[in-house]
Order: C-alpha cells, then sequence, then structure tokens
C-alpha cells in the first residue's frame, strides 16, 4: 500500500522507485529484474540505451572505492599509515556519480560518503569539499533531504574533526575509527 503524505495535485506525476535497496551489477540485469518481478518492461533512457555507459560508470567507481585505504584499514585491521589518495581518480570518481542511473541511491550515496571519508584522512581539503557538495546535491536532488542520515553524521564529524584536517597532522587512532564507521563495509 502506498500513501501520501501530502495533497497531490489534479494533473502532477507521481513517481515510485520500484528498485530501491538493490544494486544490479549491470543494466541488463535491471532490465531483466523489472521485467521479471514487475512485468515491466522498461523503457526508460536507461533501458533503452539512450543513456549508455552506466555499466563502465560502475566499474570504473567500483574500482576506485575498491582501493580506498580506510577499507584495507578495516579489512585487516592493520594500523594503517598512509592515508594518500589519489586525488584525481577521486575527482573522476565524483563527476562520475552525477552521470550514474542506475542502482540503489542509498549506494551511490555511500560512495559519496567513502571518498569523503578518504578524504579527510588523507587531509584533502579541496577533495574533502567537493565530495561534501556534491553528496548534499545529489541527496536534495533524489528528495532525501533529512533522509539520508549518512550524509547528516559525516558532516557532523567533518566538522568536528575541521582542525585536524587543517593541521594537516597524521589522524589519531580515535579519528580513524570514527571515519571508519562512517565508511562501507566492502
Amino acid at each position: 500500500e502506498i500513501r501520501a503524505i501530502r495533497d497531490i495535485s489534479k494533473g502532477e506525476e507521481v513517481t515510485h522507485s520500484i528498485i530501491t535497496n538493490t544494486n544490479f551489477t549491470c543494466q541488463v540485469e535491471m532490465k531483466e529484474s523489472l521485467l521479471r518481478k514487475y512485468r515491466l518492461d522498461c523503457n526508460c533512457p536507461v533501458c533503452s540505451g539512450e543513456i549508455s555507459n552506466q555499466d563502465e560508470i560502475r566499474s570504473e567507481i567500483g574500482s576506485t572505492i575498491n582501493s580506498l585505504p580506510q577499507l584495507s584499514h578495516k579489512q585487516t585491521q592493520i594500523p594503517q599509515t598512509d592515508w594518500r589518495v589519489n586525488v584525481s581518480r577521486l575527482e573522476r570518481a565524483i563527476d562520475l556519480t552525477k552521470q550514474l542511473y542506475i542502482g540503489d541511491v542509498f549506494n551511490r550515496g555511500q560512495t559519496l560518503v567513502d571518498i569523503a571519508v578518504a578524504a579527510q584522512l588523507a587531509r584533502e581539503s579541496v577533495l574533502l569539499k567537493k565530495a561534501l557538495a556534491t553528496l548534499k546535491d545529489q541527496v536534495a536532488a533524489w528528495g532525501l533531504d533529512g533522509r539520508f542520515t549518512e550524509f547528516e553524521d559525516l558532516r557532523k564529524e567533518v566538522e568536528r574533526w575541521s582542525e585536524e584536517v587543517k593541521s594537516g597532522r597524521q589522524p589519531t587512532k580515535e579519528e580513524v575509527d570514527c571515519f571508519c564507521q562512517l565508511s562501507s563495509d566492502d
């Protein structure tokens, strides 16, 4: 059952995402899943191929995210001493998230959170600002203002630790633990 939380005007378009909490590996899988689960032969710009290269974008973003130092730190539990990141590669991943139309918006948002965490720990303030601004814009575009708690949590922690970024000192264990909790689990 779907209920409106506000009045809807006559003729106003109403949309509902039926792919929330899913993470398709490719465009073909998304189209087949929609047909199988909902008997929906989707002809949106992504499914029809009008917007191409979604698989390549996801692959490139995934490769970049999997190389982030906080993810290897969480997996090995070996103290990380080198938090440097490839700034241009992460800037490209930020730009690519704006071109991505498939996949769950929460997963897409988490990608930006992960990049912001990497920038925080690497002391890359310009990259951090770009990741936060893009995440803020995307959350608004997705209609998730106030509902994407990861963004609010990240924003608060970035503010809390802002002096450490300015100092350029290595992150403390407390800061690393704090930001690693905000980062993806895999």
